[in-house]
């Protein structure tokens, strides 16, 4: 990927590592296929996070429903084209602020 050196990032040990490090007024919005909301339905702030699951497994079931007021979905126009709906949420969800 030739975009590492244009992104500060950070890796947890663990989720509930990440979790905990997150400020008070952070939400987490879970997106995934199946979600009872659509992800243009939310106001975002500037410290939510969007949650993808991995693209072969998705998010685990039990963090879904934990979370099912958090939890979204982005349209699949075309299910060979998958990555598109990711890169579609973020370049909606930043353009917002």
């Amino acid at each position: 990927m030739d975009y590492w050196r244009h992104v500060e990032w950070r890796r947890w040990g663990s989720w509930r590592e990440f979790v905990a490090q997150l400020r008070a007024e952070a939400r987490l919005w879970f997106i995934e296929s199946g979600g009872p909301r659509h992800y243009a339905e939310v106001a975002y702030g500037p410290d939510d996070y969007l949650v993808f699951g991995r693209e072969t497994a998705g998010l685990p079931k039990a963090l879904l429903e934990e979370h099912r007021d958090c939890w979204l979905r982005i349209p699949m126009l075309h299910p060979d084209a998958r990555s598109l709906n990711l890169s579609n949420a973020r370049r909606w969800c930043c353009s917002r602020h």
